[in-house]
């Protein structure tokens, strides 16, 4: 079968399933960030062409179908119709963007605790910052992006916290930062830092998920 790893990394991963994946298999490998990376690519072949032993092939073995120098949104172009067997995927590094300098740096960026601007945008050349959209949202818009992709399963829930986060906008004018929004909505919500989970955490991934798009890349 065909095998896709769009989580390359360092090629751990892909060392694996090259290892294991049943006799005759290929292996497909999705690396770069929204765009054409020849190091990124170059990285991935020679890699690849280390862990792929000689004679693969004629023993039957796993071997490398393609390296694609683009985003898992565009793998589907790629595979034209063939069926997957497998796929590993890592959902967070999968949206990151051309020039994003890491992982770790976005996810400090997306920390409740972060002194950072409100943007929450993985890629800040598409789309608009979060602080912009929040701006101009309204109650209804806002209680329906915590209900959808903020795990908030009750509805009057999420639209209190919206007319609390939007309220004191009102009064105080735009949210510029990450923790400026982290503490108000820390304040409407308290009970939950009682489980280990800061109460903005999941306001904070709604917004990132629908600033971004997330799931209609999916």
């Amino acid at each position: 079968g065909l095998y896709l790893d769009a989580s390359f990394g360092r090629g751990a991963y892909s060392a694996e399933l090259l290892a294991r994946a049943p006799r005759g298999s290929k292996l497909l490998v999705a690396v770069g960030e929204g765009q054409a990376d020849p190091a990124a690519v170059a990285s991935a072949r020679g890699f690849l062409d280390r862990a792929v032993p000689a004679g693969a092939a004629e023993e039957g073995r796993c071997t490398v179908a393609g390296v694609l120098p683009r985003s898992l949104g565009d793998v589907g172009e790629a595979l034209a119709g063939q069926e997957l067997a497998g796929a590993l995927v890592d959902l967070g590094a999968a949206f990151l963007p051309p020039g994003a300098a890491s992982a770790d740096d976005l996810l400090r960026a997306f920390s409740p605790l972060a002194d950072a601007p409100l943007d929450l945008r993985a890629d800040r050349q598409r789309g608009v910052p979060a602080s912009q959209w929040l701006a101009s949202a309204t109650v209804e818009e806002l209680s329906w992006v915590l209900h959808a992709y903020g795990e908030d399963d009750d509805p009057l829930s999420a639209l209190r916290l919206a007319e609390v986060i939007l309220d004191h906008q009102r009064l105080n004018g735009p949210y510029r930062s990450v923790s400026k929004l982290a503490d108000v909505v820390r304040k409407a919500k308290p009970a939950t830092e009682d489980k280990g989970i800061h109460p903005a955490k999941l306001v904070l991934q709604a917004l990132r998920i629908f600033v971004n798009g997330e799931l209609e890349q999916l």
